[in-house]
């Protein structure tokens, strides 16, 4: 009978989510990273790299830098990946906000966490305007996904900027809902992201390259973890994008 191999994978090792994804970029090459579920949109490692890379240098244009806030408001879809994992390259902290949310709500948690520039989708991009003015007024870009991130001036050294990445350094930001109050955000550092990566595969071991779907929201810690940091940068899977549970909707793709 075949066993599974439940050996962690090398990217349990590395010292930030940085490291672990480039590890995971460099040895996937070619193997499925996103897709939706009509195939639609199907990026490999390899054109994920790419695409990530050209996010990063967009970004940069914006001037985000290290330690920098970056907002997204999208549905589940691979350009989530693609642009989350480019900000935290650079060392900035991207976190999203529950598409759900109203202008005020949506105010109050970037106004908190101080982010200069936003990503979201066409249809969010009503929400995100009114917002600047329910508390969120340091947004200075409002980036529409539709319309691509802008070019930057030149290859960014996506290599060097995640080399300067620290692992006490923020991974993200996590806010509550907001049900029985204000939302709270929780700092979540590189560090105690690979604790936790380390610490479930140690109490239930499971192989790399497997498949998973992404269809929780990605300002839940359950989706960020499960299908961001986990399966798609520690574990190599195939992440399958579904944008709309039981809507008939699959994940969009610009």
């Amino acid at each position: 009978m075949a066993t599974i191999e439940t050996r962690a994978p090398a990217t349990l090792g590395a010292t930030t989510m940085c490291e672990a994804l480039l590890i995971t970029l460099a040895e996937r090459g070619d193997a499925v990273a996103l897709r939706t579920p009509d195939d639609a949109t199907r990026l490999t490692y390899a054109e994920l790299h790419e695409r990530v890379r050209r996010a990063a240098a967009g970004l940069a244009a914006l001037g985000v830098k290290r330690g920098d806030a970056v907002g997204l408001m999208m549905v589940n879809r691979p350009e989530f990946h693609v642009v989350d994992a480019a900000a935290m390259l650079l060392g900035a902290v991207p976190f999203s906000v529950y598409n759900t949310s109203p202008p005020e709500q949506v105010g109050y948690v970037m106004g908190d966490a101080g982010n200069r520039v936003v990503v979201c989708e066409r249809q969010f991009e009503p929400v995100i305007r009114a917002a600047i003015e329910h508390g969120a007024a340091n947004v200075e870009h409002v980036v529409v996904l539709e319309d691509g991130l802008p070019d930057g001036d030149g290859d960014v050294d996506l290599e060097a900027a995640a080399r300067a990445v620290e692992p006490s350094d923020l991974l993200t930001l996590i806010y509550t809902s907001g049900t029985t109050g204000p939302p709270k955000g929780v700092q979540i550092t590189h560090a105690n992201i690979l604790a936790e990566l380390r610490g479930v595969h140690a109490a239930v071991p499971v192989s790399a390259h497997g498949r998973q779907i992404s269809f929780l929201p990605a300002a839940h810690i359950a989706d960020r973890w499960g299908s961001h940091y986990s399966a798609l940068m520690a574990y190599g899977a195939t992440v399958t994008c579904v944008s709309g549970i039981g809507t008939g909707k699959s994940g969009k793709s610009s």
